[in-house]
């Protein structure tokens, strides 16, 4: 499935049930195991108020699809989810002085 399609399934299903693993993954694709659609991180971003979950979705075809959802929290309901897009993992190097 391409992320085109992928990306119309999260938002149908609504990403606020995605985020919480309120869903089965049959609901996107009925071919999908668990292990085609799997969370791959999560963390908060530096301000304190954003939040970000990656997905990944393995297909026969094209690979590794990795899906980023992106959300804010908001002060009476949990965690507001509003972006969907691709990403691609890459690798940063840090440097510590001690």
């Amino acid at each position: 499935m391409n992320f085109k399609k992928l990306k119309a399934k999260i938002e149908e299903i609504g990403l606020d049930r995605i985020a919480d693993g309120d869903f089965n993954v049959k609901e996107i694709d009925k071919s999908f195991k668990k292990s085609d659609f799997k969370v791959v991180h999560e963390s908060e971003r530096y301000d304190g108020n954003s939040i970000e979950m990656v997905f990944k979705h393995t297909d026969a075809k094209l690979g590794d699809i990795y899906v980023k959802l992106e959300g804010y929290y908001s002060s009476y309901e949990g965690t507001d989810w509003d972006t969907v897009s691709k990403v691609k993992p890459h690798k940063e190097t840090v440097t510590v002085y001690k």
